[in-house]
């Protein structure tokens, strides 16, 4: 059996690059923030042979159109639902940090955590810190 018609999608470029930067979220956590999304185009190409080439000719006009529609659709999808994800799976809580020096007891406590670029490859995390 032939299919009615045959047609490749592809993005460009490809591969699509996601980048996240860690900001602050509350006091003391650090999340990770996905970036705008980079624009991207939707590609419809025919395929097969035959009828079912001609047949995705056709429709080029219709997949293009609905591929414009649907591209901030699918753009606003992927920014949300992966930083939702983001959200759930990629937060660093500074935990309390107990530390015992001859006998004494002492508990750090970071807040109002700030961050910022040290250079190119590290970033810089600085804290108020409370000890108890």
């Amino acid at each position: 059996m032939v299919d009615f018609a045959k047609a490749d999608f592809a993005t460009s470029p490809t591969p699509l690059t996601f980048t996240v930067a860690p900001v602050v979220s509350g006091s003391n956590t650090v999340q990770l923030q996905l970036q705008p999304l980079p624009s991207f185009t939707i590609t419809y190409a025919e395929d097969g042979s035959g009828w079912e080439k001609f047949n995705a000719g056709l429709l080029k006009h219709v997949a293009t159109t609905i591929i414009g529609v649907a591209t901030p659709f699918i753009t606003s999808t992927i920014q949300s639902k992966a930083q939702a994800y983001l959200n759930d799976k990629a937060s660093f809580p500074v935990p309390p940090i107990p530390i015992t020096f001859e006998g004494i007891s002492l508990s750090l406590t970071a807040s109002n955590l700030n961050i910022s670029t040290a250079d190119a490859d590290h970033l810089l995390i600085t804290a108020t810190v409370n000890v108890s």
